[in-house]
């Protein structure tokens, strides 16, 4: 499997629940797929193999085999190359972020359903154009709350979203709460959670050898989902986003949301970051001190709400 993806630029899929290959005769691997969560991932087919039918065959596989673990809506990443093909199996377009990658969807719900439930939220009448911000808050810092201020200094209204992906050491339910409590004093906020359409956590399959490469296609396609599908459904015609002077990775995430969105008419505006000490305040900060044991340093970098639950979590008995 490594050989055949490799030729084909693509690297083996981590932790895939199921696989399906296909064999020549003579025992060569010509096609695989595999399955992870409700993700098709590693789907290839020899170069001398395609047009006959075999991604069909894997892909029918894989949709029996996730039906057979309760999965109704499945997901596939593919290079805009191959979203033809991916097209005609019966996958249903969500978002093209060329020349990275495309998405596409199958099965019941699915963007059509997240949007209908966004729509719910929606601020009908809207006074002016509503802005918003995307955090993980892993967890929510003073950091946070600086940027929601500031963003909200130049909003009529402003969305919150939390990126519900649980890949974070402070559960998706804690952070999300702690955000609504943060700022629960505020006026003309509402905090959201993610969904699977705010990807920035989301793993999705290493189309892409490189970090950066991989960190500026996974920006891609969240930045155009936001524009298609989250934006135009909340009126929202602004993103704040906070600088990043630590990680590259974060920092190609800003530098894309910059270029994608103004052409969709959607304005970013970059925050400096809040400092204490004259250093930036970051959760990445929060979580080391935490992990040092130094639970007061953590804390002087929280709002009184993330103070109290991290005290209860590493000083129970203080």
């Amino acid at each position: 499997m490594e050989s055949l993806l490799a030729g084909l630029d693509l690297s083996v899929p981590e932790g895939f629940e199921y696989a399906i290959g296909l064999y020549t005769a003579e025992d060569e691997l010509v096609g695989c797929g595999c399955l992870k969560g409700d993700i098709l991932q590693g789907l290839a087919i020899a170069p001398e193999c395609q047009g006959e039918g075999l991604a069909s065959k894997i892909v029918s596989r894989l949709i029996q085999q996730a039906a057979l673990s309760g999965k109704s809506l499945l997901y596939v990443f593919t290079k805009p190359s191959m979203a033809r093909l991916i097209e005609s199996l019966g996958f249903r377009e969500i978002a093209d972020a060329s020349p990275f990658v495309v998405l596409f969807e199958y099965g019941t719900g699915g963007v059509g359903a997240y949007k209908e439930s966004l729509a719910a939220y929606a601020r009908k009448p809207c006074a002016g154009t509503a802005s918003s911000v995307v955090m993980n808050c892993n967890p929510f810092t003073l950091g946070h709350r600086y940027l929601i201020e500031c963003a909200l200094e130049k909003s009529d209204f402003l969305y919150i979203f939390v990126v519900e992906e649980n890949m974070s050491e402070f559960s998706f339910p804690d952070r999300i709460r702690l955000v609504r409590e943060g700022v629960a004093d505020l006026q003309n906020v509402m905090v959201l959670p993610g969904g699977r359409y705010i990807i920035s956590n989301l793993t999705f399959p290493s189309y892409f050898t490189k970090e950066e490469d991989m960190a500026r296609a996974q920006s891609a396609l969240d930045a155009t989902l936001f524009c298609t599908v989250i934006a135009p459904t909340l009126n929202i015609g602004k993103r704040f986003v906070g600088s990043e002077p630590f990680s590259q990775v974060t920092g190609i995430y800003n530098e894309t949301l910059q270029k994608i969105l103004p052409s969709f008419g959607i304005n970013v505006e970059e925050v400096p970051r809040a400092r204490r000490g004259g250093i930036p305040i970051s959760a990445s900060a929060v979580r080391r001190y935490i992990s040092e044991g130094k639970i007061e340093d953590a804390c002087a970098l929280l709002p009184d709400i993330t103070k109290k639950y991290v005290r209860q979590l590493f000083s129970p008995g203080s």
